[in-house]
């Protein structure tokens, strides 16, 4: 891991990150669409909650590191019904940072960096897609896949770092 310790903000993605899943839309895209505008959450009705994520997720909120949701949406009622999943499953409020492409989430890093100050490296986001983690990294940030947070939680490492936090 680098440096836990001196985060100020973690973004977390969505879809096979915090929500555990094969098949989201099944349906098709229209009927998923549907479902997100009116909150409906049973589209992720065979989601698996990441129990290692949740106990990362509550320790930063004990330690004041503040949290968000970095998802690539297709409207603010998506990124909603998001946000009550995540509140539902897992007990944390998550900050909205969500985006509409891929590419936005680099540009949101660099915009949460200047708009609170923090250095780039204050600023972790935990992705399953590869592509997210090098550039973020190679920006800067640190970034994080879910099974790195796995493997950091179920170390005897996290649990002296955590002391210091």
């Amino acid at each position: 891991m680098q440096n836990i310790a001196k985060l100020k903000i973690i973004l977390f993605d969505f879809d096979d990150t915090l929500c555990i899943h094969t098949d989201h839309t099944s349906g098709g895209d229209e009927e998923y669409n549907a479902k997100m505008i009116v909150g409906d959450m049973s589209a992720w009705k065979n989601c698996q909650v990441n129990e290692q994520l949740a106990l990362f997720m509550n320790i930063c909120e004990e330690k004041g590191i503040r949290m968000g949701l970095i998802s690539t949406t297709e409207s603010f009622r998506h990124m909603e019904t998001k946000q009550q999943f995540i509140k539902k499953m897992y007990g944390v409020n998550l900050e909205n940072f969500c985006v509409g492409t891929q590419d936005g989430k680099l540009d949101m890093l660099n915009a949460i960096a200047a708009a609170y100050v923090y250095e780039k490296d204050e600023i972790a986001i935990v992705d399953d897609y590869w592509y997210q983690l090098e550039r973020a990294a190679d920006a800067g940030f640190q970034a994080y896949s879910p099974m790195q947070i796995v493997n950091y939680v179920n170390s005897d490492v996290h649990k002296k770092e955590l002391k210091r936090l």
